[in-house]
């Protein structure tokens, strides 16, 4: 958890399945959106759900999930 209150989970375990390797959850409980870096990582779902993009933006008051 930062001092903004923003909290960050790291997930690095082998794939069950799926494609991913690697996965970020970021939970922002702020009314503002935050840019976080999405190097590498794909957007897969976001505060309208189920997405895809490269972009490192987390809405406020939502969940954003990212896989590499």
């Amino acid at each position: 958890c930062n001092s903004n209150g923003v909290i960050t989970n790291y997930i690095k375990a082998g794939s069950n399945g799926d494609s991913w390797n690697e996965i970020k959850v970021i939970y922002n409980p702020n009314s503002s959106s935050i840019t976080t870096d999405a190097s590498g990582w794909t957007k897969v779902f976001d505060s309208n759900g189920f997405t895809t993009g490269t972009d490192g933006t987390c809405n406020g008051r939502s969940i954003t999930v990212f896989k590499k």
